[in-house]
């Protein structure tokens, strides 16, 4: 390459590393465009785009940058082990860098969810990192049961687009229904109002009755008002934030034992629900019992978007291919079935009814208080 720039044969020569099929080319130098532009037209049968191009070329005085656009992967994914975090999370004391308290990875955990699942798909296109899109996430030591929680997993400068997705099981998280999906959805994920199940066990510091017990359920539809959890305070704004809770079953497992099972809006608390967070959050289980409570393990057993809804009531009514009702209502299915058997994996048998009913009412009314209750043995 000389100071006037690379040449027509410098470029074809490094795009056949690329796989793509519409591209952008832009200089800096004093260049022919037009004959670049023709040059790699004939060379890869690719079409020169304005917008959203597979590739961009950039093209000045001695250099050439090349930048691929991202692939983005849909899916839901299970997390069966307690013990990793969501997205790969860098070390607090090196930032990454690599130091004794990470044994010089850089990482606070050495798997995540997120890794588990790139590491085969940067294999396959050759790019050069992922970030994943989750709606919502776990705890580090929650599971994610049921059907799982979708996401989007983007895939950073990749140089092969096309490839088999891969079928991963994994010890700690399995990966269902995966699929390309372009980056709108990832902010749909980001942005929808999801109602995440729970199942949480509870430690109680003494035994309580079954009176007590029955005041449980009457915490449904009312507004829990949560400040933000001590635990998280160091990364989090201090703020309040109102939820309810749109099903609420309380169920005795011993002495000083509770199974909690309960439907909730996004951004709710649960453990500091249980323990009351030292009265910042209110009202509590453990108020409502009058004793100390410890929420000692936590399921998510399913994640539901409410503007499913709308697209069964829609495909319903006109017969039409589930994945054409999503594209009208602008979301894509969080799997590759039938919107009917996708609700049916998330709440099995009778208990899908009341909760559609508390859903339902979710979605149509102003924010997440104005829920109706649904039947106790949810």
């Amino acid at each position: 390459m000389d100071k006037t720039g690379p040449s027509v044969e410098d470029v074809v020569s490094q795009l056949k590393e690329y796989e793509f099929s519409t591209f952008q080319l832009g200089t800096t130098c004093f260049h022919d465009k037009d004959n670049f532009i023709r040059a790699i037209t004939e060379r890869f049968g690719a079409t020169f785009a304005e917008k959203h191009p597979d590739l961009t070329i950039v093209l000045g005085p001695g250099t050439m940058e090349i930048v691929t656009r991202p692939l983005f992967v849909y899916g839901r994914y299970l997390k069966t082990s307690r013990e990793i975090p969501q997205t790969r999370w860098p070390c607090r004391v090196c930032k990454g860098g690599g130091c004794p308290r990470c044994d010089g990875t850089g990482k606070m955990y050495q798997e995540s969810v997120e890794e588990i699942l790139g590491a085969p798909l940067l294999a396959d296109t050759g790019g050069t990192g992922t970030r994943l899109h989750g709606c919502g996430r776990e705890d580090i030591d929650a599971r994610m049961l049921g059907s799982g929680r979708p996401f989007v997993i983007e895939v950073i400068n990749p140089r092969c687009r096309t490839i088999d997705l891969p079928e991963i099981t994994h010890g700690k998280a399995d990966y269902l229904f995966l699929r390309f999906c372009e980056k709108g959805i990832s902010r749909m994920l980001k942005s929808c109002a999801a109602f995440k199940r729970y199942r949480a066990q509870v430690t109680l510091e003494n035994e309580v009755d079954d009176l007590h017990l029955k005041r449980v359920h009457d915490l449904c539809g009312v507004r829990i008002d949560q400040q933000t959890p001590t635990r998280v305070l160091h990364r989090r704004k201090d703020l309040k934030r109102g939820r309810a809770i749109a099903s609420i079953v309380c169920r005795r497992r011993g002495p000083t034992e509770l199974e909690l099972e309960l439907v909730v809006a996004s951004g709710f608390y649960v453990k500091e629900f249980v323990s009351g967070d030292g009265g910042r959050s209110i009202p509590s289980l453990a108020e409502t019992l009058d004793v100390g409570c410890t929420c000692s393990r936590l399921d998510v057993s399913a994640v539901f978007d409410p503007t499913l809804l709308d697209l069964i009531r829609e495909t319903g009514e006109s017969g039409s291919d589930p994945h054409e009702g999503a594209q009208r209502i602008g979301m894509t299915l969080s799997c590759g079935c039938n919107p009917e058997t996708q609700l049916e994996r998330m709440f099995p048998g009778d208990e899908l009814p009341p909760v559609l009913d508390a859903l339902s009412c979710a979605a149509t009314a102003d924010a997440s208080l104005a829920l109706t209750r649904p039947d106790d043995d949810f």
